[in-house]
This record gives structure tokens, C-alpha cells and sequence, in this order.
């Protein structure tokens, strides 16, 4: 419990920090966080005893005003504070405290530690972690498919688009509503590319705003494979053959506030194997096979995905238009026996010549780890298919990179602290559960959580074993 409690902390601080609750359909940048009293702009708060029960909202010496945009959320601006933003479809109220404003997610009428913005984001996870059985955690601890819904689904999703004419949100609207979002799942990889950019955006907002009218108003992480937005198709590869990490930068802030925009919080890569047999099918994917080189361009591109810039190119850290990084595959799934690839069991075996498991790990470890941005470290890291093969079981048991204590072990030995991810489909197929066959899917997920993973990717809508109907 111990381990599931300290991945849902990370994974709720990220998402209360960059899941917009019903961000806006336009291309428009949410507004950046005003100055305060300290280097955060969040006022200082003393040690209170919680739930704390508010003023009377707008009594007194108000801190704050509220603005209902032209896309139909309100926009709630705290003075020395916090811009918050919620749909008036949700149910969600405002409470008033020492004169500022907070979103009443629970609908307790009260403030709750995790509701106040003005703690920090790992006591506010803590707490709400705290109020959570294990049927919540699991639940959050899969990465679900937004592909799973129907066509019928989206639609009458879609349909829910702000402004409404009353505030009348039936969960009844969508599969997606219906079912899977009460159960708790809020991470979500949207694979809707070919979909137009504004129905996106919709899709994901109102599908936020179910997910807040919910229980403690925990909202969706929307992630995404890496896209190509640019005409040319450009990929890492021929972003390395530029020599240019600043200029492979400057592309990433680009991407990330394209996905912003469209309600993304968190992208599935970069991908950074480390790659030197050019019979390896995902080779252009990554920056090639130059440890150094490599190394430059994954930081320069996770410091582009997750830090927000000011307009004259100043790094701000986390903020508004960040997006969490979540490099793959640890600890590089390139070097494959025979060039074959590890999402068959043809090519599940990693081998090392010349003891070269090591050097690939550098782009990860001296690149993602150790970053020059004010974020200092990548947020979240994806494992690999492979079973690094060496006769003496030096690189642990001859199992997948998902089930590897060694592995996993190995990646929190260089200090890491955030999130790890399966690769997706481990559990339930059986072209990627490598060294686990004789292990069925609720066993195999078991020994996903023992080995110190946090999250579990590749899941249908509503998986058997992680939506509270098995504990494992």
C-alpha cells in the first residue's frame, strides 16, 4: 500500500498541477499564475486543522473575481493566488477562505487540505490519497484507452459541449460517463490524431467536466504518443541529424502547446533508445546511436516538453503551457538479438556485446535524469518489452523490463522519484508479457506493483483486474 500511496501522490500532484479541469476549446494560453507573496505566487499557509469551514462568499475583504468565458468555464482569479478554472456543468461551487477562492470538489462545503492550492502539492495528494480505498488507487494506477470508446460514445459526448442552456449533465450521455469514469480511471491515451483539433479539444473538456462532477473532483490526465505535427513527418532521428539541441528545443515547446491545447497533459516519449543496429524497425524514432548526442537532444527536448517560457525565452519551470515528459524505454529496448523488435516474442531478448548495457543507459540517466531546466528531471519514465539477457542473470531474472526488480531498482538507485509505466498491453497480451507466460493477467499485474512500478498502460476501457472487482 505503502508504494501505491507514493505513486498516486506523484501522479495526482502532476495532474493537479497540469490537468486543466475544463480547459478552453481555443488556441488561446491560459493565463500564467499572478505574482504573490512568494517565488511560486501561492500566499504562505499556516499549519490549519481541516476540513475548515468557509466565509460567506464575496463577505469581506473578497481576494478574488470570477469570469465566465467565452467557452462557457469560469475563469476564477485569486489575488496574490492561484487562476483556478471550473465548469458550471459539474456541480462544483466556489468556497470563500481568508478572502480567497477554492473549488469545492468534494461538495462538502467545506475546505479540505487536498481542495486548498495554497498547500503544496504532495500534502495535497497525501490527503486526498488518505480518503481513497484501494479500488480508487488501482483504479488510478491504470493507464486506460480513450480508443475504447464507441462511435455512439463519442458523439453523445461531443454533444455535451459548452455552453449548455442548463446545468444538466446527465453521466448518461456516453459509455465513457456512464461507466468508466465513476470507476475511478482518470488516465487516459487519446489516440484521436485524425480527429479535427477543436472536436478533440471539446472531447476532452467535456469528458473533464464529468470527471469533476465526480466524487472528489479528480480530473483526467490526457496523454498521447508522440505526434508529428509538422508537415514533413519529422522524426528524432532527423531532428539529431541537426546537431542542434536548441533548435530540437524550441520544436518541443512548439508540440507542447499544440497538445495543450487540445487538452493533452502528458506525452509518451521522447523516445531515446539508444539504437546501433540499423535493422531495428523503430530506429528513426529515436536520436540515434551517439550516447552523447542523444544524450544533448533528450534534454533539450523533455526541458521543451515540460517547462512554460515567458515570452522573452525564459525558462518558468512547471506552469501553464508545461506537459509531462515520459521517456521510453528504460533502459533502451534498441539493442535487440538480430534487430528484432520486443513488441514480438521474436525479439524479447536484449544482448549486450561488449558489456554495453550500461552505455545504453546514459541518454536517460545523464540526459532525462539530470536535466539543465528548472524542472531538474523528467517526471515520468516508460520500461521496456525486452528481458536483458546475460547467462549468469547479472541484469536480473529473464523476465520483461515490467516485471525486472533489478531494472526498476536501478532506475530509482539514480534518485528518480516520479512516475514508472509498463509499456502497454504487459498484462493482457501475450506477444509482450516476456518471461511472465506461465503467469496469468491478474498474477501478472501482481508482479508489476511488487517490482515497484506504478502504473500499468494498455488497458481496455474498464480492465477485470484494476477497476475494484479483484484486489491484487
Amino acid at each position: 500500500m505503502k508504494k501505491w500511496k507514493k505513486f498516486l501522490a506523484g501522479l495526482l500532484s502532476a495532474s493537479m498541477l497540469l490537468g486543466l479541469l475544463c480547459a478552453c476549446d481555443s488556441a488561446e494560453k491560459p493565463s500564467e499564475s499572478p505574482d504573490g507573496p512568494d517565488a511560486t505566487g501561492t500566499p504562505a499557509v499556516v499549519d490549519q486543522e481541516y476540513p475548515i469551514t468557509p466565509e460567506e462568499l464575496g463577505s469581506g475583504e473578497a481576494k478574488w473575481s470570477e469570469e465566465k468565458t467565452a467557452d462557457g468555464w469560469m475563469k476564477v482569479t485569486n489575488d496574490g493566488g492561484e487562476t483556478l478554472g471550473y465548469s458550471p456543468d459539474s456541480g462544483v461551487k466556489l468556497i470563500q477562505v481568508a478572502g480567497f477562492a477554492f473549488k469545492d470538489l468534494n461538495k462538502n462545503g467545506k475546505l479540505d487540505l487536498y481542495e486548498d492550492w495554497r498547500q503544496e502539492d504532495g500534502a495535497r495528494a497525501e490527503d486526498l490519497t488518505n480518503n481513497l480505498d484501494y479500488k480508487a488507487i488501482s483504479a488510478l494506477m491504470t493507464h486506460g484507452d480513450l480508443n475504447g470508446m464507441s462511435e455512439d460514445a463519442t458523439n453523445a459526448t461531443l454533444a455535451l459541449a459548452p455552453p449548455r442552456s442548463e446545468s444538466t449533465l446527465d453521466p448518461a450521455d456516453a459509455d465513457m460517463a456512464k461507466v468508466v469514469l465513476p470507476k475511478g480511471l482518470r488516465v487516459f491515451i487519446s489516440r484521436l490524431s485524425t480527429m479535427p483539433t477543436l472536436q478533440q479539444a471539446r472531447l476532452h473538456n467535456n469528458l473533464q467536466i464529468v470527471a469533476e462532477s465526480l466524487d472528489y473532483g479528480i480530473p483526467i490526465m490526457f496523454t498521447t504518443d508522440p505526434r508529428s505535427q509538422y508537415a514533413d513527418g519529422t522524426t528524432n532521428l532527423a531532428m539529431a541529424a541537426t546537431f542542434d539541441p536548441e533548435l530540437i528545443n524550441n520544436m518541443y515547446v512548439d508540440l507542447a502547446n499544440i497538445y495543450r491545447g487540445i487538452g493533452i497533459t502528458e506525452v509518451l516519449g521522447p523516445q531515446i533508445d539508444l539504437t546501433t543496429d540499423p535493422r531495428w524497425s523503430r530506429f528513426s524514432g529515436t536520436f540515434g546511436e551517439d550516447p552523447a548526442l542523444s544524450r544533448d537532444m533528450t534534454n533539450a527536448a523533455i526541458n521543451g516538453f515540460q517547462s512554460t517560457y515567458d515570452a522573452q525565452g525564459n525558462d518558468l519551470g512547471w506552469g501553464t503551457q508545461s506537459i509531462v515528459s515520459m521517456m521510453k524505454h528504460w533502459p533502451s529496448d534498441a539493442p535487440g538479438e538480430g534487430g528484432r523488435e520486443a513488441h514480438n516474442p521474436t525479439g524479447k531478448y536484449n544482448v549486450y556485446p561488449g558489456n554495453s548495457f550500461h552505455t545504453g543507459t546514459i541518454p536517460f540517466v545523464d540526459g532525462g535524469l539530470s536535466l539543465d531546466g528548472l524542472t531538474e528531471s523528467v517526471a515520468a519514465v516508460m520500461s521496456s518489452y525486452s528481458i536483458a539477457y546475460t547467462d549468469d542473470e547479472s541484469l536480473g531474472e529473464l523476465r520483461g523490463s515490467a516485471y525486472s526488480e533489478f531494472k526498476i531498482q536501478l532506475l530509482r538507485s539514480y534518485g528518480f522519484d516520479g512516475v514508472i509505466c509498463t509499456d502497454g498491453g504487459v498484462v493482457d497480451d501475450v506477444n509482450t508479457s516476456h518471461g511472465v507466460d506461465d503467469l496469468d493477467g491478474p498474477q501478472r499485474a501482481h508482479k508489476i506493483i511488487e517490482v515497484g512500478v506504478d502504473q500499468i498502460l494498455g488497458f481496455g476501457m474498464v480492465p477485470s483486474y484494476c477497476n475494484g472487482t479483484r484486489k491484487t
